[in-house]
């Protein structure tokens, strides 16, 4: 699979720029998604989390209704451009 070219200047508009939230990460929630991966692991309070696992917490929650076509909050401009999907690893656009 060959992806269309990067719309960079599009991509540089997030330079600069953060978004921040806060959630409460319960050690019950991460053993049990351990357990669905069939990892062995016991991780404690504290403990760092294992790559990528802080998708599991800091949602951005919105009503369907709320949502844009590409699964967002409507208004929030996130990786819009048009080989979004592909990039992401979501499939073909």
């Amino acid at each position: 699979m060959s992806l269309p070219p990067l719309d960079l200047d599009l991509l540089k508009q997030w330079v600069g720029r953060s978004e921040t939230r806060e959630d409460l990460i319960h050690v019950a929630a991460v053993n049990a998604m351990a357990a669905t991966l069939d990892k062995e692991q016991n991780l404690t309070a504290g403990a760092p989390l294992p790559l990528l696992w802080h998708w599991l917490f800091f949602w951005a929650v919105s009503p369907a209704s709320g949502l844009g076509p590409d699964g967002h909050p409507k208004g929030v401009v996130f990786c819009r451009q048009s080989n979004c999907h592909a990039v992401c690893g979501l499939g073909d656009d």
